[in-house]
């Protein structure tokens, strides 16, 4: 049987010596790609991920719930989180924790295109609490300087931080749940934007340890002591 074009997700189960049969998601196609996945404490996989149409490609996210005797996840329906409208690219997923629920934070790059038809590539932002699915409204942290910068979103211990690459330098930001309520959803929220390169990488890579301390990655050319 020739394999359909799309995604496909595959489990290796604690203490196992293999991988499940792999699992074609049917809800994407060969017009889908760059899938990131994150899981939450209650076992729930989330999935995001650029799907093309004629527009441009769009951020499309969806959830998922394990069949523990089939060892298989049954999806929700899928859920187009950028404006279909431009194109969007480049999306970064993290899962946090708050009152009592998983909350999912999904940033990515948005084209916005001026009156001189010269393309700004915003960094977009938005979150939902699992499983209720119900997302906020988008907003904007800055401009990023191409389409090849990606964005990297990090959460521990009711923080969610990200990095992202601008014109002159990489910028670190967090925000702290509790004291903002649980909302994220506006740039007040957060941290002012801290200076962690000197440099403008196109990827980085961000993780929080368990203290909250931040750890930052990337691809750049001058050396880590400029910073």
């Amino acid at each position: 049987e020739t394999p359909q074009p799309g995604l496909y997700f595959s489990v290796r189960m604690a203490e196992a010596e293999a991988w499940t049969q792999p699992q074609f998601l049917a809800f994407t196609s060969a017009a889908d790609a760059q899938p990131g996945i994150a899981l939450d404490y209650q076992r729930q996989l989330h999935l995001v991920w650029e799907h093309a149409d004629r527009n441009g490609t769009q951020i499309r996210y969806a959830a998922a719930t394990l069949d523990p005797v089939n060892l298989t996840f049954a999806w929700q329906e899928p859920l187009t989180l950028s404006d279909d409208r431009t194109p969007a690219v480049n999306a970064a997923l993290a899962v946090s924790d708050w009152n009592a629920q998983p909350r999912v934070h999904v940033a990515w790059l948005e084209a916005q295109a001026d009156s001189s038809g010269t393309t700004a590539w915003n960094l977009v932002s938005r979150h939902a609490d699992s499983p209720a699915n119900e997302w906020s409204a988008p907003f904007t942290f800055g401009t990023a300087p191409s389409s090849f910068a990606h964005p990297a979103l990090a959460a521990a211990y009711g923080k969610i931080a990200i990095a992202y690459p601008e014109r002159t330098r990489t910028t670190y930001r967090e925000c702290d749940l509790e004291t903002a309520h649980g909302d994220c959803a506006h740039l007040d929220a957060w941290s002012g934007g801290e200076r962690a390169t000197r440099e403008t990488p196109d990827v980085v890579g961000l993780a929080l340890d368990t203290g909250g301390t931040a750890h930052l990655v990337w691809r750049g050319a001058t050396a880590g002591n400029e910073n």
